[in-house]
């Protein structure tokens, strides 16, 4: 790639981050606004503050011949906006984290992070929607998982790939979802997730644009108080900008979840899932294959009244390879 292309598709990847950003603060800002009946309601606001002191023995996963340590402090500032009534919860949380490096301060990042959930359940259905806005200064997030984030935890989709350049990195996730109950004990279940990755520099093999989305449809029983039981179909795509990889899937899966006590929960899941890769070489000759797997997933799930505790084991493929 000559230098003139690529500046021209630096420049490019910086103007689109400028309007990813600027979407996200207004889509977010319009969401919390015209919510129905939120200025009628009442907020629990609640600060998020952290402060800290940061030290990494090598913190670009450099050789160890030329790896240094590094010290530095964090700042982690942001509010926890919620609003609850008898049938809707909304979130809304804004938050910037700074990290300042003694030695290292091309290192250095300020993050924006913009969460939103809502959700409203009705007699006979349940709608939900989930937005997930970051724009990160990135060191290890250059071969991010391809799998999407839990709206109810604050996890956050990094990888560790060695690097010796800092990237600034967007995400946008977005999840809705309807339940509607056929019966007291039947119900079906339409979940759709959209994860876009964007970098202001790219490169092959640490740092590649991507997006993925999924469609999953699901017939659910209630078989006692306190289990369930689900089967549904599910497709998938996932593609890159840089080296045109597309990966298209299909399958099927079952559940079984079961409730221990009201603050704690197990699942089991189990499933076939058949993909088709298109990948595009070097020499432009496109690469066309198909494989097939076994999907399994187990997880227990506990909650206390400030905190929660997951663990889970799982087997499946991954469309990125």
């Amino acid at each position: 790639m000559s230098y003139d292309h690529q500046h021209r598709t630096d420049r490019a990847d910086a103007s689109r981050k400028v309007r990813h950003t600027v979407a996200a603060l207004l889509a977010c800002t319009a969401l919390f606004a015209y919510l129905p009946s939120a200025s009628a309601q009442s907020w629990d606001v609640g600060p998020i503050f952290e402060i800290g002191v940061l030290f990494d023995d090598n913190p670009r996963l450099l050789d160890d011949v030329i790896a240094e340590n590094d010290t530095g402090a964090l700042l982690n500032l942001g509010a926890d906006m919620r609003r609850r009534t008898e049938r809707s919860t909304v979130m809304f949380r804004p938050q910037i984290n700074l990290r300042k490096w003694s030695e290292d301060s091309d290192a250095d990042s300020e993050d924006i992070l913009l969460k939103f959930l809502a959700e409203n359940t009705g007699l006979r259905s349940n709608w939900r929607i989930g937005i997930d806005f970051a724009q990160e200064q990135v060191l290890r997030g250059e071969a991010p998982t391809s799998d999407f984030d839990d709206p109810n935890l604050d996890d956050s989709v990094t990888g560790t790939v060695s690097v010796r350049e800092q990237r600034e990195r967007d995400k946008w996730q977005i999840q809705p979802g309807v339940t509607l109950n056929l019966s007291e004990r039947n119900a079906v279940k339409v979940n759709l997730t959209y994860l876009d990755i964007q970098y202001d520099s790219q490169t092959l093999g640490q740092a590649v644009d991507f997006s993925r989305g999924l469609a999953d449809v699901a017939f659910s029983r209630r078989l006692t108080d306190d289990s369930n039981f689900e089967v549904g179909v599910f497709v998938s795509e996932f593609e890159t900008a840089t080296n045109f990889n597309t990966t298209t899937t299909a399958g099927l899966r079952a559940r079984y979840s079961k409730t221990i006590t009201d603050t704690s929960s197990l699942y089991f899941e189990a499933g076939y899932e058949d993909a088709d890769i298109e990948l595009t070489d070097g020499a432009g000759t496109v690469v066309d294959r198909t494989e097939e797997g076994i999907l399994f997933r187990t997880g227990w799930d506990r909650r206390w009244e400030r905190s929660r505790f997951r663990m889970s084991v799982d087997h499946g493929q991954s469309p990125n390879g």
